[in-house]
């Protein structure tokens, strides 16, 4: 092995890990939940009827979890995808993250692993 081999390996063995770690914290920063200034909620015509009815945003599924599931502008398509694919009507209803007030609360939309 010449010297100027064995350098590459050295320097590889050195920056390898500190581009990993690089990668690590770039990733969990972009992560972050950042407040956004609007929010959405996807209705089905039923729900939507429903909730003109009861004067307020009414889903089973809502009711089900005790909370409101609303959507940042980045999320919308996502729960489309996976919650209303099979719906042909929707409606998307708009709010201001700051009229909701203080108990509005933005988590992670992936589930976080042990």
């Amino acid at each position: 092995m010449n010297l100027y081999n064995f350098n590459l390996k050295i320097l590889a063995m050195i920056m390898i890990p500190i581009a990993i770690i690089m990668l690590i914290f770039d990733n969990n920063e972009k992560l972050e939940i950042i407040m956004e200034e609007k929010v959405y909620k996807i209705l089905t015509l039923d729900e939507w009827k429903t909730s003109k009815d009861k004067k307020f945003i009414f889903t089973e599924l809502d009711n089900k979890d005790g909370f409101v599931h609303l959507s940042t502008a980045q999320q919308l398509m996502g729960t489309l995808h996976y919650y209303f694919k099979a719906s042909e009507t929707l409606i998307l209803v708009e709010f201001k993250s700051t009229a909701l007030g203080k108990n509005l609360i933005f988590e992670d939309p992936f589930p976080k692993t042990k």
